[in-house]
Formats: C-alpha cells, structure tokens, sequence
C-alpha cells in the first residue's frame, strides 16, 4: 500500500480534479490505501473501537528483508501472469485498435524513442525493457514501507507528499 501503489501517485501524475470522474479515481485507487494504512496502524484504539475485534492492529518486529520480500513475493504474483499475457497477447492489441497500459506508458514516456539509440526496437523488444524497468523499480519499492511501518511521522509526511503532489499535478 506505501511502496508501488502509494509511488504510483508520483510516477503516474495522478491528480486532484475533483470535475473529473477518471483522474478522481485514479488518484482514489493509488492514494487511498496509503491514507487507510496510515489510520489503521497508527490508530489502533480508535480502529479496534469502530469495529471491536475486527482486525489485529498489533505491531510486530518484522525485519527489512521479510517485509521487503512480501512486498516483492505479491508484486510477482501480478507480474509474471502480467509479462506472460502481454508477450503472447498484449503486444498485439496496439494494431488492432485496442490501447493497453504497456502501450499508453510507451507512448506518454517515449520509450521507443528512447530505446532506439541503444538498438531496442520493435514492440516485443520494447515490452521487454518495459518489463524489466517495472520489476526493477517494484523491487525497490518495497524498501519504502519498511520505514512508514516503523516510523509514523515517514508516514504521516509520506502521505501529506502524496497529497500535495495530486493537488499540484
């Protein structure tokens, strides 16, 4: 919820535009499950209060890898299913008129354009690069929660950065 999804709202350029129905939900998707991580562990009492054993808030002395490796472990499982349909199926769907992320995300970060000069060209080639900058940069990001688990104030200021970033976008 803090690492990936919450830096989405950056990478992304979600934005507060409170008359559009696309860029409010977007930013609801990637903002509020940062907001909600926020209130239910830092505010236990209040959380076990509204609904009494509903869920357990206590907190625990996870070490960085293990929550490191849970974060990578459930990315991966959207990952690999994710490559596996875009190689043999997503590639194809530009040409018959149909848009997809892989090919939104070329297009708004000109990556064949960027590619090019280092001889990556072609749709299969360029996914291929896609692919693997996502995993690089959703392995990393897994760090950052780490840190918001611990620290309430690196969340609390987390999420007012996200915040401020949607409303300046």
């Amino acid at each position: 919820c803090n690492g990936p999804l919450a830096w989405s709202v950056v990478l992304l350029h979600c934005s507060l535009v409170f008359h559009n129905v696309f860029h409010t939900a977007n930013l609801f998707i990637h903002l509020s499950p940062a907001l909600l991580t926020l209130s239910m562990h830092w505010q236990p009492d209040r959380l076990n209060l509204a609904w009494p054993g509903m869920f357990t808030t206590g907190k625990d002395d996870m070490s960085f890898f293990q929550s490191w490796k849970m974060g990578v472990g459930a990315y991966l499982c959207w990952w690999v299913p994710y490559t596996l349909w875009l190689f043999l199926h997503g590639i194809g769907l530009k040409a018959k008129g149909y848009d997809t992320i892989f090919a939104c995300n070329v297009k708004i970060f000109k990556l064949d354009k960027m590619l090019a000069p280092a001889g990556i060209k072609g749709d299969f080639a360029i996914a291929v690069v896609y692919q693997l900058i996502h995993l690089t940069l959703n392995c990393a990001a897994p760090c950052w929660p780490y840190f918001c688990w611990h620290y309430e104030w690196v969340h609390t200021c987390f999420c007012i950065f996200l915040f401020l970033i949607a409303a300046y976008n």
